[in-house]
């Protein structure tokens, strides 16, 4: 895992109130977060629904009408449970870092989940920088002390707020393999000055980018791979340390290869000549080391065993294409990465071999280590980090980390999938158990969807502790409603959230979705409002 050491300036979450209705900045007394208002809006374009609510509750949200000058049209996404548009925040054409409203009109143009991220008391002067950005890169690069490989970077001129005080800035992005991680930093454009340097890669909490070659008629067909679906504990329904059913230096035992199963690889690409682990919803990459390549080849069938890399090409491929077609395909969600066309891309084997694994949000990848159990043998590990992924991609870049939120929704994702084959009896203990073939041995500890801590007074601080309360409530759901509609109203409250949620902002979200999704009985709703105010959180 990258080193936390190298974190600077990290900015304190601001004191909020929670009411059945609202969470309100006890500073200020603006509104940070609506759940339910009292007003509808004509129906018409996303931006002028938007509009049309924000022009008559400025005083609620802390606004001025010159602020609203300040707002533009980011992204608006119509799903199911409404329309949820999104507005970024400027000054003088230089965004704001992170600034900006999205909410949601619901189908019966009610309006829902405003988000009021609206840095206030932005009026720079001036927004020519004096520090080039080349300046700035050497003045990150001077203090990361990097000795790896860059395999990602991107610089941008905003304005960002660092203890209520807003900075032109450089903000220098680089992915790297020593330290790893993918570090932002932001440098003052007109003193120099390091603001702030973070680690903002999504790892699951324990511990070189190839160029496709351009290949004449590529065509998409189907090919065969073996893999593990979910993992071989939960198929054969053992624990970890049964004979025969442990990492042991990554070698093969009877045991683990009959609980691999042979399975479709969806829509793969067939180009010159070589089968290919490319895809509408997943893509291999080689981004970073050990570079073992793209493991294409002259046949179709990857009938490998975990002894090979191949197996966990293959075993990613499969997991993260079988999830996209599900969101997009069976739920009808319209859910994909924004930084590029085509499929999630993977890169099975990176981290330099270490027992981690992560989502860079910069580059959009997901990223798998080989220490300890290969994480990408597990198909929890798979969904976990496709989980951050989602999270990302629902909230258009809103992602949010407030009270392990992404990572208790990573661990919903992954506890969703593994439980809804039946294999485990409630009363066994792998029932709970999240990262069941990675974790829960001799490597670390694994999480669990047990968990019965109440929400706000069992937080501790720790994102993948406290993720665990969001991740048990949601399951405690799943039991109730079942999966598809569990899914289904998860990843519309998600979408409904911003990047600065909290888990009760995501519990009202989700109780609004199943509010107004079709399909959802009244005593469906009434269940989900029981179990969640149950756990804590303050619903409407």
């Amino acid at each position: 895992m990258a080193d936390r050491g190298l974190t600077l300036g990290v900015e304190p979450e601001k004191s909020s109130l929670i009411t059945e209705k609202e969470r309100l900045d006890v500073t200020t007394g603006k509104s940070l977060v609506i759940y339910r208002t009292d007003e509808t809006v004509t129906k018409a374009a996303p931006l002028e629904m938007a509009m049309e609510y924000l022009g008559r509750s400025t005083s609620k949200l802390g606004l001025t009408s010159a602020d609203l000058d300040n707002l533009e049209f980011k992204a608006a996404r119509e799903r199911p449970a409404g329309t949820t548009v999104r507005l970024k925040q400027s000054w003088k054409g230089v965004p704001v870092w992170k600034g900006g409203i999205s909410l949601t009109v619901f189908p019966d143009q009610s309006v829902g989940m405003v988000n009021n991220e609206f840095v206030s008391g932005v009026n720079l002067a001036s927004v020519t920088p004096r520090v080039t950005a080349a300046a700035a890169r050497s003045t990150a690069l001077d203090h990361i002390g990097i000795s790896g490989n860059i395999n990602f970077e991107s610089e941008d001129l905003v304005i960002v707020a660092i203890k209520d005080v807003p900075h032109l800035a450089h903000r220098i992005v680089l992915g790297t393999t020593a330290p790893q991680g993918e570090w932002e930093s932001f440098v003052d454009a007109q003193t120099g000055e390091l603001l702030k340097v973070s680690d903002i890669a999504f790892y699951y909490g324990h511990g070189e980018e190839h160029e496709h070659e351009t290949l004449p008629f590529p065509m998409m067909v189907n090919g065969t791979g073996n893999v593990f679906d979910p993992d071989p504990l939960t198929t054969a329904g053992v624990s970890y340390f049964t004979s025969g059913y442990s990492d042991a230096n990554d070698a093969n035992s009877p045991n683990l290869v009959a609980e691999q199963v042979s399975v479709t690889l969806l829509d793969i690409t067939f180009s010159g000549g070589q089968y290919q682990l490319i895809g509408p919803y997943a893509e291999i990459v080689d981004h970073e080391a050990p570079n073992r390549g793209l493991f294409s080849q002259a046949t179709s069938n990857w009938d490998f065993d975990r002894s090979d890399n191949a197996f966990e090409a293959v075993n990613v491929y499969y997991h993260v294409d079988a999830s996209m077609r599900y969101l997009n395909e069976t739920l009808g969600l319209d859910v994909s990465p924004s930084q590029y066309n085509g499929g999630v891309q993977f890169d099975p084997s990176g981290l330099n071999n270490a027992d981690n694994s992560y989502y860079t949000g910069g580059a959009q990848r997901i990223i798998f280590g080989d220490g300890g159990v290969d994480d990408a043998e597990d198909s929890d590990v798979i969904h976990h980090e496709l989980g951050h992924g989602l999270h990302d991609w629902f909230t258009d870049g809103g992602l949010s980390q407030v009270n392990g939120l992404s990572e208790g929704s990573g661990d919903y994702w992954a506890a969703s999938y593994n439980r809804s084959f039946g294999l485990w009896n409630t009363n066994e203990d792998g029932y709970d158990h999240v990262f069941t073939w990675d974790g829960h041995n001799e490597f670390w500890s694994g999480r669990r969807v047990d968990d019965t801590r109440q929400y706000p007074a069992g937080l501790n601080g720790g994102i993948h502790n406290d993720g665990q309360i969001w991740a048990s409530a949601m399951m405690q759901v799943w039991d109730a409603v079942g999966k598809q509609k569990t899914d289904m109203m998860f990843w519309s409250g998600i979408a409904m959230t911003s990047g600065n949620s909290s888990q009760n902002d995501a519990a009202v979200a989700v109780y609004e979705a199943s509010r107004v999704l079709p399909g959802c009985t009244n005593a469906e709703v009434l269940m989900v409002h029981t179990i969640l105010s149950d756990r804590g959180y303050v619903l409407p």
